[in-house]
């Protein structure tokens, strides 16, 4: 996942505008990983990896469009029954896709992807929150509000409500790696990762969505 932080900065460096497509829910055992990104470039270069096949191919098509739009998108894409394998029982459906357009001038952005970067090299243990606020099959020219928080003093971006989660999370046993959160009270539902060096931190199960109330 470095690779993915570390060319975010060296494209914000550049002054240039890209899109992250992040996997927000799965659809299935077709799908790639809850959690698993591309970041694309304005002329398609991809940086990192999701499940190859005519899904990773429209999850692309959309992140381009998202560029050229100047928008952030959510998208229901199908990873099954891709080109050359039989259909799975397994598979049940759609994959949640979150499109972010990312501005190069927006400078909570580049602050919250500089702090990612130097979280993965020095594997500090951290939060990463993103606030759903777009719905499946929405496009919003909006900005897409963030907290990066990690074990230490480092806090980038946020709203209210951040650390409470993190807490009730923890204290119910229903912290995942990454998953989509609802809290009672709150407008939106969240995507929230848990980043965690290898060995340090135990992982708590549950299932993908968790409901707080």
């Amino acid at each position: 996942m470095l690779h993915h932080w570390s060319s975010a900065v060296q494209q914000l460096e550049k002054g240039r505008d890209f899109a992250v497509a992040t996997i927000i829910s799965a659809g299935g055992a077709c799908s790639p990983p809850v959690g698993a990104r591309l970041l694309v470039l304005d002329e398609g270069t991809i940086v990192g990896t999701i499940k190859e096949g005519r899904g990773k191919t429209h999850v692309r098509d959309l992140t381009l469009r998202v560029i050229e739009r100047r928008c952030s998108h959510r998208a229901r894409v199908s990873f099954c029954e891709e080109e050359g394998e039989e259909a799975r029982t397994d598979c049940t459906g759609e994959t949640d896709v979150l499109i972010e357009f990312v501005e190069h001038q927006d400078p909570i952005l580049e602050r919250i992807f500089r702090g990612l970067n130097q979280i993965m090299v020095e594997k500090r243990a951290a939060y990463f929150i993103s606030e759903l606020s777009i719905l499946p099959g929405e496009w919003s020219p909006h900005s897409i509000r963030h907290a990066l928080m990690d074990t230490g003093n480092l806090r980038i971006g946020g709203f209210p409500g951040c650390l409470q989660l993190i807490e009730a999370l923890h204290g119910r046993g229903g912290l995942k790696s990454a998953q989509v959160v609802e809290l009672g009270g709150w407008e939106y539902p969240v995507f929230l990762e848990w980043i965690r060096p290898a060995g340090k931190f135990s992982l708590y199960e549950s299932s993908a969505n968790t409901v707080l109330r």
